[in-house]
């Protein structure tokens, strides 16, 4: 004679798949937000030492279609960076600003333009060459 599953036995553990399921994606949520809070951070930190020291700014930033990016590259105005956003003097036209959101960009690069004090490189030493 076969036992057949009983339907509250079915139940129970279709209750408990989807309470595990439900918890998991709960967690995993806080743990994304959590990583774009810290990058985010980073990115701010990174901007406003380039605001500060006046480098220029290269920035990939999120484009409008799925998958794809766009390079920005300029000053940033002012000397501090908003807690949402940054406006850049773009340098192909510095006539022109452009207000980029933070969770939008991507990566961040900086260069200095300023030229560099001439420093005195030390001179190799030569060593004897035993023949």
């Amino acid at each position: 004679m076969e036992k057949k599953p009983s339907p509250i036995r079915k139940l129970g553990k279709l209750i408990v798949m989807t309470s595990t399921t439900l918890l998991d994606t709960f967690f995993s949520d806080d743990a994304d937000k959590k990583n774009q809070t810290e990058k985010m951070r980073e990115v701010r930190r990174l901007l406003q030492e380039a605001a500060t020291a006046k480098y220029l700014v290269v920035l990939q930033v999120k484009a409008d279609k799925l998958g794809e990016f766009e390079t920005v590259t300029g000053w940033i105005v002012g000397k501090t960076v908003a807690k949402e956003q940054v406006v850049l003097k773009l340098q192909n036209n510095r006539q022109q600003l452009r207000i980029i959101p933070l969770s939008q960009i991507l990566k961040v690069s900086t260069l200095n333009t300023k030229p560099a004090a001439k420093r005195s490189m030390p001179q190799p030493k030569e060593e004897p060459v035993d023949e």
